[in-house]
């Protein structure tokens, strides 16, 4: 049977939510959190006009919450543009003009 990304993530949900998905050193999300905090983002984006097909840049750290912002992005059906944390903000810029972002997830640090 054949999967797109974010399905295998609510299949693994219904399996083994209590079981840790994804971690970065000390941060770290189980499967049921992960699913919750992705669904969480991709209803927020679409409140805000986000589309299948629509670019969404993700402007974040690596983090376990960058992870959930990919996963709530495919599951709009829009596609995602990661921008290095570290790039200045001109670039960051240039990069979304040229991507035409519809939305773009960020953190106040940045």
């Amino acid at each position: 049977m054949a999967y797109v990304l974010h399905q295998l993530l609510t299949e693994s949900t219904q399996r083994h939510p209590e079981a840790e998905a994804v971690r970065l050193l000390d941060e770290a999300l189980t499967y049921a959190e992960l699913e919750k905090l992705s669904n969480q983002i991709a209803h927020l984006l679409i409140a805000n006009g986000v589309r299948p097909g629509d670019r969404v840049g993700i402007y974040l750290k690596k983090s376990p919450s960058a992870i959930a912002s990919i996963f709530g992005i495919m599951k709009t059906g829009a596609c995602y543009v990661p921008v290095d944390a570290n790039a200045p903000g001109m670039r960051l810029l240039e990069i979304g003009r040229q991507c035409a972002f519809r939305a773009l997830i960020t953190s106040h640090a940045l």
